[in-house]
């Protein structure tokens, strides 16, 4: 049996090489599933990480018996291999009067007193590593607790603010008037690193100031630093470590045992009076469950290429049998039981699939992620993952192959006889029947609760049933059998119009086609399967990205949305210096406060904008309003000198509400000019930042009511600046708003909202990253399936009819005759394929956008609509490109055939 399987596998080298490749392309698709969607984990996971607030991704250990080293404390090589480094710190705060000095004074004499003037005091155990001496020298340590002077550094910030220099002392007051004498001044080497835990201000170099106005009074802390010897020896101070996480050693392979194992240490330590604080655990915990949706999601949308590997492969195996009847027949004939011929060629197979495609195509999965990604670890879902598809891909060669050996030589014989096979015929009509039947109760169900075995959609989570994703898969491949049952009636009735006429070439090969459908319609599908899916995934992910833009600026409410450092009048209101930016188009001045009514009691959001410049900045995304912003807020137009005009929201507090009534609200705390009447001029649904219930109204006809000075408001409320900003710019304009700060350096701006920084969140988002790869990934291996099997259609419809062309030939018809004719066969079949996908890719996108955005509501902020974007460039593109591949496989086609000589084809056919 084994030299028949080789001698057959060695006289059909070609074809078994063209199922070697298909074999080869599923496994290295289903194992790749697993390596994708690590890779993307790893990028998800680093950003999760990496926009934690700089305590939640380190560990804080608080205790008053710390052990000699962090191996000691967590007792664990897998805690142990991810820290980085780990800082000792001692804390003390004087809360009360201090003093400072000036070393040239007459006997140390005070220069002056500050009231409100406190002194953060810390150590660190490596601060000569990670620090950099200005001028001076760093603390030398003190352990006499009787000593009145000890020393200290002071950040170069501290230093300029507060005039301090090498020599000056600060009398701690309420240390029993230690003399804290400055001996050195330094500055972080590296400002922004997860040492300095996050802070902003930089408080153990400088200093931080609090005005309060109700008691008119500044209060400013400064920081410094101590040897920490001298900290144990003189100050009550708080002992802890910042230990800190080397976040590269965190990987998607690791992070739940390092979740685990930290989870474990935390009880354990807290047995021992060690509190362990980090919120590691719960940044995995999140991941871990997005993780587990987003693998079943690219699973199962991967199913669609998978289908179309097992059909190429019946495909495929067709043609075998037909290259192999012969032998089939033969065999039979001479005593071989139908089983012994079955395991002839399911060995053959088996090799091809097993021995062969298995190996080679994980090993060009790895390969091509280790080339091209940082993952170089073969998860060992890989291996199973392509033994399914390999095992698929050999079910597919099988079972055609058992029904043929059921087939006696009469039978085979009698389907050599052209006979027309009726599209329509009972056992298919049956088949489609159920099928539709099935699509219909899937679709149904889906119209009803939007999920399918899953909870329902979660507004809060974001969270959908996966299963949802299997709807293209079931929808594509319903349309596209129907459109196969379709396509050998519509080859008839052209057929039947290309008879009436006078031509040669059209009639007769309209009427090949419309005589033996089986094959045409095989490719027909294949490439409408092809064409539908790749349009749909390129519509659905051009309208995603559009719809996370529009997101984003809906959310954040502009491009830059900051709280300017002075808000109220009490303080000198800033220049708006952020017009003059560069990058910086348009701005708006908005107000956001809370309002009363006085009929119901009820509070309402207020938002005052300044019109003429608000729908320059914002915008809805599309659908969400019927009218635009600009719309709205000419509705805002004064009618009376004493009302204000408004649109509210149409989820309102107060009952019966509608356009034209005039009511009195509550804006002041008890003034005289304390109440505001207002008119409503629409009702709307939205509004960019605010949820309901909510009213807008004009800035500049609010503040001639109202002087919106916090202290007479009934409500606090904010002044905010919306500015609409050049992409490039846009970084450097963040920047400039974090710098901002009022004359005493005591309040900055304040980022609200920023666009670009909400779109990359929504990008990051694995659902949706996972969704999207797995779009591309399928129309990328179909678009191979497709232009491969239409090849060997082509050509395999070629071996067959050289006994035809070559009698044409010798009948006087020419080579471009036959050219033509063969030509216009297969740009039948690629129009009919491509218009077939167009349209089937078009009511897929309809269709099935609604459900699919429930599985990706959590990246495009909460939306549950995503309207369809169709962009014809990249459409005509991608169109162009898959013609031009099927049309270069007609051109080979056509080629090869051409160069057939009479003699030698007229053998081939007696063969």
């Amino acid at each position: 049996m084994w030299p028949l399987t080789w001698q057959h596998l060695r006289r059909h080298w070609q074809l078994n090489l063209i199922v070697l490749a298909t074999i080869t392309l599923a496994a290295a698709l289903l194992a790749s599933l697993p390596m994708l969607a690590i890779a993307l984990a790893d990028q998800h996971l680093n950003q999760i990480i990496d926009d934690a607030p700089v305590s939640g991704r380190n560990i804080l250990v608080r205790s008053q018996t710390l052990p000699a080293t962090v191996a000691a404390l967590f007792n664990n090589d897998t805690l142990t291999e991810v820290v980085a480094d780990h800082t000792e710190i001692w804390e003390f705060n004087s809360a009360s009067e201090n003093i400072i000095v000036r070393p040239d004074g007459p006997e140390d004499i005070p220069s002056y007193v500050l009231d409100r003037f406190r002194i953060h005091m810390r150590s660190f155990n490596n601060l000569e590593a990670h620090t950099t001496l200005i001028e001076g020298r760093y603390a030398t340590p003190n352990t006499d607790p009787q000593a009145a002077e000890v020393e200290i550094v002071i950040g170069r910030s501290a230093s300029e603010e507060m005039d301090i220099h090498v020599g000056d002392g600060v009398v701690l007051t309420e240390a029993d008037g230690l003399l804290a004498r400055v001996v050195g001044i330094v500055e972080p080497t590296h400002p922004f690193a997860d040492r300095w835990w996050g802070d902003q201000l930089l408080l153990p170099f400088g200093i931080w100031k609090r005005l309060d106005l109700e008691e008119d009074f500044l209060e400013v802390t400064m920081g410094a630093l101590a040897h920490p010897d001298t900290m144990t020896s003189h100050f009550p101070s708080e002992r802890s470590w910042r230990v800190l996480i080397d976040h590269e050693q965190i990987n998607a392979f690791n992070a739940v045992e390092i979740a685990d194992e930290l989870r474990a240490a935390e009880v354990n330590l807290t047995g021992r009076q060690i509190e362990l604080d980090t919120q590691l655990v719960q940044l995995v915990d999140s991941y871990r469950a997005e993780l587990d949706q987003a693998q079943v999601s690219l699973l199962l949308l991967s199913s669609q290429a998978l289908l179309a590997v097992a059909y190429t492969l019946i495909l495929i195996s067709g043609f075998m049998l037909e290259q192999s009847q012969h032998e089939l027949v033969t065999l039979l004939g001479r005593g071989m039981s139908k089983w012994q011929v079955l395991r002839l060629f399911g060995t053959e197979a088996a090799v091809l699939a097993f021995v062969l495609a298995l190996p080679l195509g994980v090993s060009l999965s790895w390969g091509f992620f280790a080339l091209t990604t940082d993952q170089t670890v073969l998860p060992p879902n890989s291996w199973w993952l392509a033994l399914l598809g390999v095992t698929i891909s050999w079910l597919a060669i099988v079972i055609p192959l058992m029904a043929a050996t059921q087939r006696n030589t009469e039978e085979w014989l009698r389907q050599q006889h052209r006979t027309e096979v009726n599209p329509f015929s009972g056992r298919r009509l049956v088949f489609d029947v159920v099928l539709l039947a099935l699509g219909g109760l899937f679709y149904w169900q889906l119209r009803q609760t939007g999920q399918v075995t899953a909870e329902p959609f979660s507004e809060a989570t974001g969270a959908a049933d996966p299963l949802l994703l299997l709807g293209p898969t079931m929808l594509l491949l319903a349309i596209a059998l129907l459109f196969t049952r379709l396509f050998p009636l519509l080859l008839r009735v052209f057929a039947w119009i290309s008879s009436q006429s006078t031509g040669f070439i059209t009639p007769l090969s309209l009427t090949r086609l419309a005589r033996d459908t089986a094959a045409p319609s095989r490719v027909v599908f294949l490439i409408s399967l092809t064409t539908g899916l790749t349009f749909f995934a390129i519509v659905y992910e051009q309208s995603l990205t559009v719809r996370q833009q529009e997101m984003a600026l809906y959310r954040a409410g502009a491009d830059v949305r900051f709280r300017p450092p002075t808000d109220t009048t009490e303080l000198p209101k800033m220049e708006p210096v952020w017009e003059t930016w560069d990058g910086v188009t348009t701005t708006a001045d908005v107000f956001r406060g809370r309002v009363r009514s006085d009929d119901t009691s009820a509070t309402i959001d207020l938002l005052a904008v300044e019109v003429d410049t608000f729908a320059a900045v914002s915008a809805y995304p599309q659908g969400l309003s019927e009218f635009s912003l600009t719309t709205i807020l000419n509705t805002l137009q004064p009618t009376q000198d004493d009302v204000v005009p408004v649109v509210v929201s149409s989820s309102n507090v107060i009952p019966g509400l509608k356009i034209g009534d005039v009511l009195t609200m509550r804006m002041g705390n008890g003034g005289p000019d304390d109440r505001l009447r207002v008119e409503v001029r629409g009702i709307i649904h939205d509004f960019p930042t605010l949820r309901s219930p909510f009213m807008i109204t004009d800035l500049a006809l609010l503040q001639a009511e109202n002087p919106l000075d916090n202290g007479s408001l009934l409500f606090p409320g904010t002044h905010e600046r919306w500015l609409a900003v050049a992409e490039e710019q846009h970084a450097a304009v963040v920047e400039k708003v974090l710098s901002l700060s009022d004359d005493f350096v005591v309040n900055r701006a304040q980022i609200l909202g920023d666009r670009l920084e909400l779109l990359q969140s929504y990008q990051a988002d694995l659902i949706s990253q996972q969704v999207v790869g797995a779009f591309r990934l399928n129309a990328a291996v179909l678009i191979l399936l497709s232009a491969a099997a239409f090849l060997t259609v082509q050509l395999f419809s070629a071996r067959q009819r050289l006994p035809t062309m070559s009698v044409l030939r010798a009948l006087g018809v020419s080579r471009l005759q036959l050219g033509r004719l063969l030509t216009l066969e297969g740009v039948l079949m690629l129009s009919f394929g491509l218009a077939a996908g167009i349209g089937i890719g078009i009511g897929m996108a309809r269709i099935m956008s609604p459900f699919l955005t429930l599985t990706l509501s959590a990246s495009i902020g909460g939306s549950t609509e995503a309207p369809l974007i169709y962009d014809w460039l990249s459409l005509g593109q991608f169109l162009i490109l898959l013609a031009g591949l099927y049309l270069l496989a007609l051109f080979n086609f056509g080629r090869r055939l051409n160069q057939q000589q009479l003699l030698h084809t007229l053998r081939l056919g007696e063969e």
